[in-house]
């Protein structure tokens, strides 16, 4: 295949120690000369990314693949169905995962629909030019992600109503009321949903108020367990399943996890990710 993706993720700033830069781990004269090199040359370099890397303990490569190949390989990954796909920032996050072997599948103009007992995934990519970043595509997660300065201006960190849900995976619940609970990100949004009154007056109470700032909120959060939605530009997951005890494991199939604690540090992805600062993950794939 030839090699026209430019490794280049925006980071544009050598090491001292290494030489490379820290955004591709390139060296100065490859980033020079990278448009006058054919493809075989290109190629070459490519393929000495991920060892420099390591060694000069970068985080994860750009994946080599343009715009359209990204949007195969995340199509592929739906049709077959399988592994946990995630949305989420540092501290919050939704899972979904089938209970037991493949998930069933729906497709629908414009988008692919996962559905599980306890939640499911829809991802619409739309024309987002989406970047794909892993540390062994073949055997571990596989992070797509989209341009910090692409996205949105970062929203205010309040709760807020949005009303009732009009974009529900499950058309019976369009009638629940969705309520976003501010967390202040770019590039996902931590929503939850209910048709419980009480519920719905403990959230409107908090409007306008960081949910950090009202530890009781959580408290009766996981008391009711509503629905989850969790969404980024390109993915939306429901979790249906009941909210686990805060030191319990994190249950099989579809579940989320929201932490104050770690929400309170404002990281917008985890360390762990290994994403250039310029980008943003808004769905992770682990096989």
């Amino acid at each position: 295949m030839a090699v026209l993706t430019s490794p280049c993720v925006g980071v544009c700033r050598l090491d001292d120690a290494t030489g490379l830069c820290v955004g591709c781990a390139r060296t100065g004269d490859e980033i020079a000369n990278w448009s006058a090199w054919d493809a075989d040359r290109r190629r070459a370099v490519w393929d000495d990314l991920a060892a420099r890397r390591t060694e000069g303990g970068f985080g994860h490569p750009a994946l080599d693949l343009s715009g359209p190949e990204v949007a195969r390989m995340l199509a592929d990954r739906l049709a077959a169905a399988t592994g946990t796909w995630t949305v989420g920032t540092y501290g919050a996050l939704a899972a979904f995962a089938a209970d037991d072997g493949p998930a069933a599948r729906r497709a629908t103009p414009g988008a692919t629909v996962l559905l599980g007992p306890g939640g499911a995934l829809r991802v619409r990519p739309g024309k987002n030019r989406l970047r794909a970043f892993a540390a062994d595509p073949q055997a571990g997660p596989v992070t797509f992600a989209l341009f910090r300065e692409k996205l949105p201006p970062r929203p205010p960190a309040a709760v807020r109503e949005i009303g009732p849900d009009r974009d529900p995976l499950d058309p019976a619940d369009r009638d629940e009321v969705l309520f976003d609970l501010g967390l202040g990100r770019r590039h996902m949004t931590f929503g939850v949903r209910t048709g419980d009154g009480r519920l719905i007056d403990r959230l409107r109470a908090a409007e306008g108020r960081s949910l950090l700032a009202d530890g009781s909120l959580w408290e009766a959060l996981v008391a009711a367990s509503p629905r989850r939605v969790v969404e980024s530009p390109i993915a939306r997951i429901e979790v249906r399943r009941a909210i686990p005890p805060r030191d319990g494991a994190p249950p099989d199939g579809p579940h989320g996890h929201l932490m104050p604690d770690l929400l309170a540090l404002g990281l917008d992805q985890d360390p762990a990710l290994g994403l250039p600062e310029t980008y943003l993950g808004v769905l992770t794939h682990c096989p």
